[in-house]
């Protein structure tokens, strides 16, 4: 609409279907009314709070007489506006691209992770290397983006193991967008360190354009320059005029001033890695030459599958395993944390609503897969669940209690769930490919044990090779509750303990 003005006859003739639109969706019971509603009153000025008698009886018979007249809209663009100012802190605002740039270059990690868990071996994956991946499975390092996650998951669970390890056939989705938030901001944070004149926007629009992958977006990252040229032809443009693709170039040559790489690193790790238990044993592990020439041999000799787009042998999984535990050094599990009593039934609750959810979940896409086997080519097998979003077709009141399970937190009825998991098949040769599935569940209906859901699965990609859509994702960082609820997600295995203090009652 900022093609017109604001208050221009095609401006209001979208901002009225707009409103008659909201009101179906909010099941208004007579959404022409509302609209005849806010005809009669947007041309009134600012209406006080106690409105005489006349001004309500005017209103009330321009409304049943349905001559409210055009929408006035001036106001009401000064309001916002006003609202807008008090919400947003001056000098806070970010640039319009920046926005977009983050959402865009989170969803190419978001696919980099998606390729990461199809890689790994089902069992390694769902029984032990899920905690590795969520809580150190960073996508930057001196290999490929897929590489630097399973390299570094695999040395964190050997370097911190957990003595309370369980299985689950489905990880968070929103653990999951926390550790593509966190690679990415690694990302940005090594790039502006190494590089001090190099801006956070030109540091997203680089990395962009590199697909993630550090060692495209820092062609000084290895000992021997990198004499590749980055094609920004489609690149988001920064800035009015200006030739970034020169400033790019310009702040990143050889000769330019560059921070050493432990030190972007060590940026990289205070950016991504406030829960890092040890981030020094981590910048040592990417950064020391002795770490990174076995690294690279490593992925010469066991990691050309991942490349591939191919899943891992057990065999190669464990040959992988060891060598990477030549440079893990294993520590001491930290001590459990005191927490409040308030704070561990908030845990509690999250933990209880995963594995509800997990539950629930992992039964219908089960089921799903089995049906979609029937008529398929190839037969799957069930690899991961790692997207679910059970508020679909809806809301529509409901005092059902069955709604509580997927809702607890209005009484509002959805009718179907959107699941997204990987599931893995065999190749001509024998060798294990994972490809990522779409489906479509019902949240009610049909009981546990039924023959059939009335599910519909769909494969996203083909031999193996995965679509990575880059679309406006509203991302909503988690808090601290979240991260403990991922470390301790096993409820049944989650020990506690109980002092008394002069403080008063205490959980451990």
């Amino acid at each position: 609409m900022r093609q017109f003005d604001f208050c221009s006859g095609t401006t209001v003739a979208a901002v009225e279907t707009a409103l008659r639109c909201a009101a179906l969706v909010a099941e208004h019971p007579d959404p022409q009314l509302l609209v005849a509603g806010w005809k009669a009153i947007s041309g009134l000025g600012l209406v006080e709070f106690l409105l005489i008698s006349d001004t309500v009886a005017g209103i009330t018979r321009l409304i049943q007489t349905g001559r409210g007249g055009d929408l006035q809209l001036e106001e009401s663009w000064e309001l916002a506006a006003g609202r807008l100012e008090r919400l947003v802190p001056i000098g806070k605002e970010l640039p319009p691209v920046r926005a977009a740039m983050k959402r865009m270059l989170l969803a190419t990690i978001h696919g980099i992770y998606l390729k990461a868990r199809g890689s790994l071996p089902s069992d390694e994956l769902t029984h032990k290397y899920h905690r590795g991946i969520l809580l150190g499975g960073y996508c930057y390092g001196p290999l490929d983006p897929v590489e630097n996650i399973v390299v570094n998951s695999i040395w964190y669970e050997q370097t911190f193991p957990s003595s309370k390890g369980f299985r689950t056939s489905m990880i968070s989705s929103s653990c999951l967008w926390l550790v593509a938030a966190r690679s990415m901001y690694g990302l940005v944070s090594f790039l502006c360190a190494r590089y001090p004149l190099l801006t956070p926007d030109l540091a997203l629009q680089r990395l962009l354009v590199a697909g993630a992958d550090l060692r495209r977006a820092d062609p000084n990252l290895s000992d021997k320059p990198s004499d590749e040229e980055l094609d920004w032809s489609e690149s988001p443009q920064i800035g009015s005029g200006v030739d970034t693709a020169f400033i790019q170039r310009s702040v990143v040559h050889k000769m330019a001033v560059r921070a050493t790489v432990p030190e972007a690193y060590a940026a990289a790790a205070a950016a991504a890695g406030a829960f890092h238990p040890s981030p020094d044993a981590q910048i040592h592990f990417l950064a020391s030459p002795g770490c990174v020439h076995e690294l690279k041999a490593i992925s010469e000799a066991l990691l050309q599958c991942v490349r591939d787009g191919n899943q891992m042998l057990r065999g190669q999984f464990r040959a992988l395993c060891m060598r990477v535990s030549i440079m893990s050094h294993q520590q001491r599990e930290p001590d459990p944390t005191e927490i409040d009593r308030d704070f561990y039934l908030l845990v509690s609750q999250r933990i209880a609503r995963f594995w509800g959810q997990h539950d629930r979940i992992n039964c219908k896409v089960v089921a799903t897969l089995e049906e979609f086997n029937k008529t398929a080519a190839s037969k799957y097998t069930l690899h991961v669940i790692c997207g679910v979003n059970e508020l679909v077709s809806g809301p529509h009141f409901s005092s059902d209690p069955e709604v509580r399970g997927y809702n607890p937190w209005t009484p509002q009825k959805y009718h179907h769930a959107h699941v997204n998991f990987l599931a893995t098949t065999f190749d001509d040769c024998g060798n294990p490919i994972a490809s990522l599935f779409f489906a479509q569940c019902d949240n009610h209906g049909l009981k546990l044990g039924a023959s059939l859901w009335r599910g519909h699965a769909h494969p996203l990609n083909k031999s193996g090779t995965f679509i990575v859509r880059r679309q406006a994702i509203e991302l909503c960082i988690q808090s601290r509750v979240g991260l403990l609820s991922l470390s301790y997600i096993n409820q049944k295995q989650m020990s506690t303990r109980t002092t008394r203090s002069s403080g008063g009652e205490k959980i451990v």
